[in-house]
């Protein structure tokens, strides 16, 4: 006969071969389960509930980065959002740093006479040349990232998504949009023109100059 400790482990009580098999069965999947729930893996919703509060911090701070941090940045905020926008904006921007340099050399070569002589004349006259570039490429870094500029990047990205939902008229109901607003303007100057022409026949009657 075997007998068999209790879980306190204070008494005995002798068990038959088939009563000793169940009750190890019994305390072996005990034993197994407190292992398993120690060495758990965290669940789905958990990893899920971590991230999502990564990331939010992550965006937290990358909204409140300043303009003049975000110039010596190179990443880029949500490169796959608001493209079109984006990319429009930063080349209206480009555009207006060409045309501003251009200006800039333009009036250099007016202000620096050809003719100066001196130590600092070569300077000078280089200075038509690199200070505009160099000005140019400022304004085309600036125009980079402020684009990626989480802030302005976000009012971009939903001007975008709002031109998206625009209703576009189809082309015949455009013509005829365009025709009545065209036929309109010309009733009206018509008109115009013959309320000025009675007005000037009548002024003309009474000799009113």
């Amino acid at each position: 006969m075997i007998h068999l400790l209790d879980h306190a482990g204070t008494e005995s009580r002798p068990v038959g071969s088939n009563e000793l098999l169940l009750e190890l069965s019994r305390r072996s999947s005990r034993a197994t389960g407190t292992s398993l729930k120690r060495r758990r893996l965290p669940s789905k919703s958990s990893i899920s509930t971590a991230f999502r509060k990564y990331m939010a911090m992550v965006m937290e701070e990358s909204l409140n980065r300043s303009l003049g941090s975000e110039l010596f940045a190179t990443s880029l905020y949500k490169q796959k959002q608001g493209r079109i926008v984006r990319q429009l904006t930063c080349l209206a921007i480009w555009l207006a740093c060409w045309l501003g340099g251009w200006q800039l050399f333009e009036a250099m070569g007016a202000w620096i006479s050809p003719s100066a002589t001196g130590e600092g004349s070569n300077f000078w006259s280089l200075s038509r040349y690199w200070l505009p570039t160099t000005l140019v490429l400022a304004g085309m870094w600036f125009a980079y990232r402020l684009v990626n500029w989480p802030r302005f990047a976000d009012f971009l990205i939903s001007v975008e998504a709002e031109m998206s939902k625009v209703s576009w008229p189809p082309k015949t109901e455009l013509y005829r949009a365009s025709m009545v607003v065209i036929f309109t303007m010309a009733f009206l100057a018509i008109l115009l023109f013959c309320y000025d022409a009675i007005w000037q026949l009548l002024f003309d009657l009474l000799g009113v100059s």
